[in-house]
């Protein structure tokens, strides 16, 4: 990639388990490759709009609200809302973090019933433009001192 000329590299990601490799990954390519720029950046927290969408029935969301209303939105042929069902969040206080199995029977973390395509509509578009906002602000950023270290 780098020496395909690209010297900065952002990464969007969407699923919370994937952050944790994702981010050590750039921080391996920060000591491998120092001159290229990275960013990383989840969907749920490119925003305090997006947070308060993914987080707004879950701390620890799974197939909830937000999820299932960008999909109603985004692939409604993918939802069966027949089929959907409401977990609470059994997560909440505790000190250490547990699988999806063990604080789940359905698979659900959240209120999935309430989703709906505008809602997710919306959501998806806050999220679309603050991720433009922030390759635009990528694109033209330029190293905060000039190559050497000299001001």
């Amino acid at each position: 990639m780098h020496s395909s000329g690209f010297t900065k590299l952002i990464v969007v990601n969407s699923h919370a388990t994937n952050g944790p490799p994702c981010q050590s990954a750039l921080l391996t390519l920060r000591y491998e490759v120092p001159s290229l720029r990275t960013r990383f950046v989840s969907l749920y927290d490119i925003t305090a709009q997006a947070a308060a969408g993914y987080l707004a029935d879950a701390d620890d969301p799974h197939a909830n609200d937000a999820e299932t209303s960008m999909l109603l939105h985004l692939a409604p042929e993918l939802v069966h809302s027949d089929r959907a069902v409401d977990e609470a969040d059994r997560s909440v206080g505790r000190v250490l973090t547990y699988p999806m199995p063990e604080v789940t029977l359905s698979g659900v973390v959240g209120r999935p019933t309430e989703a709906s395509a505008v809602t997710g509509k919306a959501l998806f578009g806050d999220i679309v433009e603050a991720i433009t906002d922030l390759l635009i602000r990528a694109r033209a950023e330029t190293d905060p001192l000039p190559h050497g270290g000299e001001q």
